[in-house]
């Protein structure tokens, strides 16, 4: 008998071990931002990554993957608490857009995308012709901040160093990234190169409205 034999090949243990190592790592993640109060999924990633001693970047899962994990958490640990503060910090953030509506805010993180928890933080993106300008404002309506520095990148090309704005009201963490207003038309990407989703008050208001 002639012809070409066809050989059955085994799903490789390797990729079984794969999937398994990511979905563990995603929900390793998950909790971390749930109970510490991680907004960033690569954050919470590379703090799990550390903990588990798990080097092999292929086996890491994607920010998708660590969101889909925390939401299935929420759902099973938090659904109350986790709706109650989203909704708190939505009108939290609606309030400081009025606030800052000189400065042409918008909202991003886990405030935007739905997966705040009770230790998240609004994220805020301001822009000014001088970086300087929000931070006067601030003062001049007696808001006490604590000022750092974060590296944003826009393309390839372009980075600079931004002002981080830090305070508390009504017990919400708010974190405001001051950036130019030239750059107002271009979200910044995210550590893993993908670019910020933002929204505007008009968004905001309308989220808020239907509770998606």
């Amino acid at each position: 008998m002639t012809g070409k034999s066809h050989t059955i090949r085994p799903h490789k243990p390797h990729s079984q071990r794969g999937a398994q190592a990511r979905t563990v790592l995603a929900q390793h993640a998950a909790r971390l931002m749930s109970e510490q109060g991680i907004d960033d999924p690569l954050a919470a990633l590379r703090k799990a990554v550390t903990r588990s001693g798990e080097h092999d970047r292929a086996l890491w899962p994607d920010r998708e993957e660590i969101l889909d994990a925390l939401r299935t958490h929420q759902r099973l640990f938090r659904v109350s608490s986790q709706a109650e503060a989203l909704t708190t910090r939505r009108k939290a953030a609606r309030e400081a857009m009025r606030f800052l509506a000189p400065f042409s805010p918008r909202l991003v993180g886990a405030v935007l995308d739905g997966s705040a928890d009770l230790y998240s933080t609004v994220e805020l993106l301001l822009y000014a012709i001088d970086a300087e300008e929000p931070m006067h404002f601030l003062h001049e309506h007696g808001v006490e901040v604590v000022l750092a520095n974060r590296r944003v990148r826009f393309d390839a090309q372009h980075e600079l160093d931004a002002p981080l704005l830090k305070f508390q009201a009504d017990g919400v963490p708010f974190m405001l990234l001051v950036l130019p207003q030239a750059r107002q038309h271009t979200a910044p990407l995210r550590a893993d190169g993908t670019r910020m989703e933002r929204a505007d008050m008009k968004q905001l208001e309308s989220m808020i409205a239907t509770g998606e």
